[in-house]
């Protein structure tokens, strides 16, 4: 079972969510989040899937994984093109902000769209229910009690094995110039736009090295000690 929701589900759930929002009635922050920091190669992506469906199964009400998901709803609030997503994963260069105004004929400033990034992050928190992965969103959500921030990371070589396995198309060599690049953008972001080490352990509530965990045993991993913090709000 997927929780990918397709994109006319994600429509009504952001605005059934934000109406709710705007409700005076609504408590904010009544219900827990999780935000979820990966490194590329990490099982980030399928950790964070299962963990919506256990969370889903385990806890009161629907859980939903904002990913890139979270970004084609920023541009679509900003009314830009889709197309620009696949130029803005988590990069923190220049270069990235120029492409975008080469491509769409418009000038987005990239501080604009991580403003509008961060406005959303702050919003789908404040509903509950909902695990965010990535863009500063530990960082975001960080004041808020039931948010709880996990990092997933894995030693290099490990993660360069799991790559050129599931991409047919990559050596090694291919995979970890992939990994190292994606790393390199997800830091350059946090470095120029909240000025934090993205490897600060820290700035976490839990670190889990999954390099002899399967995906479903650090969902284990994750949903205990998620339990165990939300005991903890409640004293």
């Amino acid at each position: 079972m997927s929780y990918s929701a397709s994109p006319d589900s994600l429509k009504s759930f952001v605005l059934a969510t934000y109406r709710r929002h705007a409700d005076s009635g609504l408590v904010p922050f009544a219900k827990p989040s999780i935000t979820v920091s990966r490194e590329t190669g990490s099982d980030g992506e399928a950790i964070c899937q299962l963990l919506g469906e256990r969370l889903t199964e385990a806890m009161p009400g629907a859980w939903s994984v904002w990913d890139r998901n979270l970004l084609h709803l920023v541009l679509k609030e900003m009314q830009l093109s889709e197309k620009v997503a696949e130029f803005l994963p988590e990069a923190g260069r220049s270069g990235v902000e120029a492409f975008v105004r080469e491509l769409l004929g418009v000038h987005p400033s990239m501080w604009t769209m991580v403003e509008k990034t961060n406005e959303t992050i702050e919003r789908l928190a404040r509903v509950g229910n909902v695990i965010i992965v990535g863009r500063g969103a530990h960082l975001v959500a960080a004041r808020h009690r039931k948010t709880f921030s996990v990092r997933i990371v894995c030693p290099l070589e490990e993660r360069v094995r799991r790559l050129a396995a599931r991409r047919e198309e990559l050596d090694r060599d291919g995979a970890r110039e992939v990994i190292q690049k994606e790393d390199r953008d997800k830091e350059e972001y946090l470095a120029k736009h909240f000025h934090r080490d993205i490897n600060d352990p820290h700035d976490y509530d839990l670190v889990v090295n999954t390099r002899h965990l399967k995906p479903r045993e650090a969902v284990a991993l994750i949903e205990k000690a998620f339990v165990e913090f939300l005991k903890g709000q409640e004293d």
